[in-house]
């Protein structure tokens, strides 16, 4: 999953909402929450970002909803994306 990183670091989120996971933040092991943009942000980038992280949670979670606090955690990304 190829995607330029936004970190919020305050989240409200504490779990990751990709389907079959539940990683909290756990820096010590690398592990850290990812927030997914937020419909406001109208930016083509953005909204092109947006649909790729949204698609990839959808896989497993056909009728999952972001929220404002929805967030991915590193696990499902490559070394490369950071």
């Amino acid at each position: 999953m190829a995607v330029l990183l936004v970190k919020n670091l305050q989240l409200k989120c504490t779990r990751c909402v990709a389907g079959g996971c539940s990683n909290t933040p756990e820096l010590e092991n690398g592990i850290a929450l990812h927030s997914i943009l937020y419909s406001s942000d109208d930016r083509p980038q953005a909204k092109k970002r947006r649909k790729k992280w949204v698609d990839f949670v959808m896989q497993k979670r056909a009728k999952w909803e972001p929220s404002k606090s929805s967030a991915i955690c590193s696990v499902h990304f490559k070394p490369e994306d950071f």
